[in-house]
């Protein structure tokens, strides 16, 4: 902990098994490590791994770090940033007087992240100079839920990149909101299209993005050669994410 540090700074992930996607994210928390050597940062999970966040909260608490923020590392605002984290933060307070938690907005809104995704489309489209820009559709796919914005909050991060590209976009959801990928993919399957670029709006590696990856393969061999669809990288640990993250911070430290 660094001397005379008097916040802490919590990075929440969602949590997987998948061993590349928790690479990821410890490389993102070491990354925000390095860009804020006077700051306090901890990593902490919703699920699926430990810590959990009452465990590191209660000991960062302990040694006399009381006013801590806590970031989710989580691109959409839905079930776990709207219900369950600030029910833990309500129980946390309600146990340990003089504790002091606020949490941050997901990154999804943040502007360095709709850079970080244009940049994903572009090194697609960089490495194919020979299409027009009306040929080419780009679906931002994200994970879904069950809160009645999400579609709005997608629309919302797709927009966000269209000041640097200059194509057509849809955006589609793996699970639980609509529009659903199925549902999109089908229709683009039967668009005049030439080229899909299928982008996931996945921060890490996982159970989601092997089977979008699984998916487009299946649907470009339904395509033929009439289309081609191709997989775009997800975010990942990059320096827009590590920025989104600092500015966060910051905006509840001034």
């Amino acid at each position: 902990m660094p001397a005379g540090s008097e916040r802490a700074l919590i990075l929440l992930g969602h949590g997987t098994r998948n061993e590349d996607g928790q690479r990821e994210f410890e490389r993102l928390v070491q990354q925000v490590t390095e860009r804020m050597p006077n700051e306090t940062v901890r990593s902490a999970y919703i699920e699926l791994q430990e810590p959990s966040l009452a465990t590191v909260v209660r000991q960062l608490d302990d040694q006399g770090v009381h006013d801590q923020v806590i970031c989710p590392i989580l691109l959409l605002a839905s079930g776990h940033a709207r219900r369950d984290i600030p029910q833990w933060v309500d129980q946390l307070h309600g146990e340990r007087e003089g504790l002091r938690l606020s949490v941050v907005d997901p990154l999804g809104t943040h502007p360095a992240m709709h850079q970080l995704a244009a940049r994903r489309v572009g090194e697609i489209l960089e490495a194919r100079p020979e299409l027009f820009p009306d040929q080419v559709v780009c679906v931002l796919v994200a994970r879904g839920g069950l809160d009645d914005d999400l579609s709005t909050q997608l629309e919302s991060a797709s927009r966000g990149r269209q000041p640097h590209l200059n194509i057509s976009t849809r955006i589609a959801f793996l699970a639980l909101a609509e529009p659903t990928w199925p549902a999109v993919s089908e229709e683009l399957l039967e668009s005049p299209a030439a080229f899909v670029i299928v982008q996931p709006y996945l921060l890490f590696q996982g159970r989601m993005l092997a089977k979008l990856a699984l998916d487009t393969q299946k649907i470009q061999r339904k395509a033929g050669s009439r289309q081609q669809w191709c997989l775009a990288g997800h975010l990942g640990a990059e320096v827009e994410v590590v920025q989104a993250v600092s500015d966060r911070f910051r905006e509840v430290s001034r």
